[in-house]
């Protein structure tokens, strides 16, 4: 009887250390609520902000993995939380590793959930073209440009440069016209120069 009474007892005891390790573990691990980044999706060298909610103070543990296009352990951090709603930046950076466009998994440790982010390639920039009205502009500056340079060095020629021509003579009486005519071309090709530089 005494024999069976011992087994008991070391059966009891053995449960009782099982339950006891579990109940270890599972205060060592801390419960992680409502977890979510923002934005989901962001480029290389990006950054997304993490929040989540524990019931009090704890370090989190965080892995990080990647499921598309290869999938792989990428990274393990922690967090030092504080009671309610934490947050903090994840880098597109991460122990000197970059993240690759691709799929990817932040789970705290402990838990078979997470939150899925993606990482997609930055855009090319590419130079503007410009545009069909800013040609049209600048046709129209060159050639208010040209017309002016043109009536203001006709104004500006002395007459006895053309000798005693009927040119000669034309050019002394419309010397004036030849010469405000001129200015307001290249005023007009300044006006339009202006405007099109702040389309």
């Amino acid at each position: 009887m005494s024999r069976d009474l011992r087994a008991a007892a070391s059966f009891l005891a053995a449960c009782c250390g099982a339950l006891l390790t579990t109940a270890t573990s599972a205060a060592a691990v801390p419960q992680v609520w409502n977890l979510a980044l923002s934005p989901q999706a962001f480029v290389e060298d990006g950054e997304a902000i993490v929040s989540f909610r524990v019931a009090r103070p704890a370090t989190v543990r965080f892995s990080i993995t990647r499921i598309e296009p290869t999938p792989a352990r990428l990274a393990v951090f922690v967090v030092r939380a504080r009671t309610g709603v934490n947050r903090f930046v994840l880098p597109g950076r991460l122990d000197r590793r970059v993240f690759t466009p691709g799929t990817y998994r932040l789970a705290p440790a402990g838990s078979s959930a997470g939150a899925v982010f993606r990482v997609v390639e930055k855009p090319l920039v590419t130079a503007a073209r410009p545009s069909a009205e800013r040609n049209r502009s600048r046709a129209v500056v060159v050639a208010c440009l040209v017309l002016a340079i043109a009536l203001l060095g006709a104004a500006a020629l002395p007459g006895r440069a053309l000798g005693g021509t009927r040119i000669a003579e034309v050019l002394v009486e419309r010397r004036s016209a030849l010469a405000v005519t001129g200015g307001l071309a290249l005023g007009a090709a300044i006006g339009v120069y202006a405007a099109s530089a702040l389309v």
